[in-house]
């Protein structure tokens, strides 16, 4: 009996991942989003957080507001220019809104977040203003810059400055833009630590992928897991399973049926 021929190998070339690496390089550089500087070092140790490529989590931080745009026409906006920087220095957050800014990959520790037994505990703690460093405060005054840049104040926990946008925006969203703008507001609330107040906002607003996912998040780690699955079942039938938000929705749900 001949030997079974040996099954060919399907890793890929050096060439090839060498070509695809500089490719994303390349696409980054374009969009406005710098590479993670040169000091920047992946630990690879169990209990490292692993580093997250910016390109991508722009992506993701701008998701809320294309699915929140009521005209659903292509959003062009820009990176701020220390996008790279911010998106390095940030701690794992357990409970992440679908807001602008905000991205999957911000929820790192899964360890911590799989063993917690009251997903309560794991909330944002109530905070009236965390000022971090970061440049990322300017607008080109259209309104979803603006939109962003409450995204982009919230995530370097400044609170206030946030709150202040959030009335400048109030009088010029319009229509278009009412519900992205009541997202940021309740996102805001929720990471401050005024987890109700999110919560009842998510409520009274109508049913998006971000709103959807946002009640089910608020649900989970309010201790209602029943409601989450609720919620965050609409969330993942909503949200294509390309999307970085469906994941994030899925594990979510997987810990709701715990």
């Amino acid at each position: 009996m001949a030997p079974d021929t040996p099954p060919k190998s399907t890793q890929p070339r050096i060439a090839d991942l060498m070509s695809r690496y500089l490719s994303q390089q390349a696409q980054a550089r374009a969009a406005g989003i710098s590479e993670t500087p040169l000091n920047e070092v992946e630990p690879y140790e169990a209990a490292a957080f692993p580093l997250v490529e910016p390109r991508s989590a722009w992506e993701e931080a701008t998701a809320a507001l294309r699915l929140l745009d009521t005209e659903k026409a292509c959003l062009s906006v820009t990176a701020p220019a220390d996008w790279s920087t911010l998106v390095a220095g940030l701690d794992s957050i357990a409970a992440v809104t679908f807001a602008s800014g905000n991205f999957p990959q911000l929820v790192r520790d899964l360890p911590a977040l799989i063993r917690s037994r009251q997903r309560s505990e794991l909330q944002p703690k109530r905070s009236a203003n965390q000022e971090v460093s970061s440049n990322a405060t300017g607008t080109k005054g259209q309104v979803p810059d603006k939109l962003l840049a409450i995204g982009m104040h919230r995530l370097a926990g400044r609170f206030q400055a946030a709150e202040r946008l959030i009335a400048e925006v109030r009088a010029k969203a319009g229509g278009r833009w009412q519900a992205a703008l009541e997202n940021e507001e309740a996102a805001l609330a929720w990471h401050r630590g005024d987890v109700d107040a999110a919560a009842a906002l998510w409520a009274k607003m109508p049913d998006s992928a971000p709103v959807c996912f946002n009640r089910g998040m608020a649900f989970l780690f309010l201790d209602k897991p029943a409601d989450a699955r609720v919620a965050l079942t609409q969330a993942v039938g909503m949200l294509p399973e390309e999307n970085a938000w469906h994941h994030l929705a899925r594990l979510y749900l997987a810990l709701a049926g715990i």
